[in-house]
């Protein structure tokens, strides 16, 4: 691995595009590179204390709902962009936390790749209940961490999740104890990407539910993930939805050790799905917009 450092570079560098930045803070912690506005809070629920500030490593705050009431006061909603681009950095550790809002207009990332079992990741988890049901997530980033459900309750249940970007993140029921209804579940979802994400132990993995008018599913990319262990439907869409522009590929949807009745029931004709795969009783209970590539127990779909 090459490193480029010091003051000045003379002509260019030019960066293939096949590297990948692995580590977002190392990357923002460069000189200069946020913008002024922003600001990094960190969260450490062995070592922090909500009576501290959050703006140090040393001096973490002790639950995440703690970073996210600190962070969303900051945000002034009549300027342009209201976003400050603020970071919260998770240390690896269990949360038991009933989050019912996060933070808007940011990055949440949780330290360490371990989501399920929390020792070297960020997992939350309550004793009971949601680990987050809210009104709204907007224009925000989450990475490595794993939003589990102690009970039946969904693993994270949101009315709108619009602009938003999930990344090595698991949404899951208590695989030792139960299944939650839902691993997610929202009711309008615009321009959110699902990438290398996990939905597991639960009757729905992902469910796309009508609320009311207006509701859309539109420009949603669900790419490289698995959905397992979920029995009644793998990816669900409800009838009146709008919904263009959005694409399932290269992901895997099957029972993983229970029966799956079905494995995308696409009822408002939301999706295309491409090099991807379903292992379920009825592989496409309600068709899709198009499909390229993909198969269902073994059987090229049309």
């Amino acid at each position: 691995m090459a490193l480029v450092k010091g003051v000045d570079v003379g002509g260019y560098v030019e960066i293939p595009r096949s590297i990948r930045f692995m580590n977002p803070v190392q990357f923002m912690q460069g000189s200069g590179f946020l913008p002024r506005r922003s600001r990094v809070y960190f969260v450490d629920g062995l070592n922090g204390s909500d009576s501290y500030d959050g703006t140090a490593a040393s001096k973490p705050f002790a639950t995440i709902g703690k970073a996210r009431t600190v962070m969303n006061a900051r945000i002034d909603w009549a300027a342009t962009p209201w976003a400050n681009g603020d970071f919260m950095i998770i240390a690896p550790g269990e949360y038991a936390e009933n989050l019912t809002s996060l933070p808007y207009g940011c990055t949440m990332i949780g330290v360490g790749h371990d989501v399920r079992d929390g020792q070297n990741g960020v997992k939350i988890k309550p004793a009971t209940g949601h680990p987050f049901t809210g009104s709204s997530v907007i224009n925000s980033a989450f990475y490595n961490i794993c939003f589990e459900s102690a009970d039946e309750s969904e693993a994270f249940d949101a009315n709108v999740v619009n602009d938003c970007h999930f990344e090595n993140c698991m949404f899951t029921g208590a695989a030792e104890t139960t299944t939650c209804t839902e691993a997610f579940e929202v009711s309008d979802c615009v321009k959110t990407t699902f990438k290398s994400c996990w939905f597991c132990n639960a009757a729905y993995g992902m469910r796309f539910e009508y609320a009311d008018a207006g509701d859309s599913i539109s420009y949603v990319l669900i790419d490289d993930c698995v959905i397992t262990g979920v029995g009644t439907c793998g990816i669900y869409t409800s009838a009146n939805l709008v919904g263009p522009h959005s694409l399932i590929t290269r992901t895997h949807i099957g029972g993983g050790g229970q029966t799956l009745t079905h494995g995308v029931s696409d009822t408002s004709h939301i999706f295309e799905m491409d090099w991807s795969c379903i292992e379920a009783s009825t592989a496409v209970g309600s068709a899709l917009r198009g499909v390229n590539g993909s198969y269902g127990n073994g059987t090229l779909l049309t």
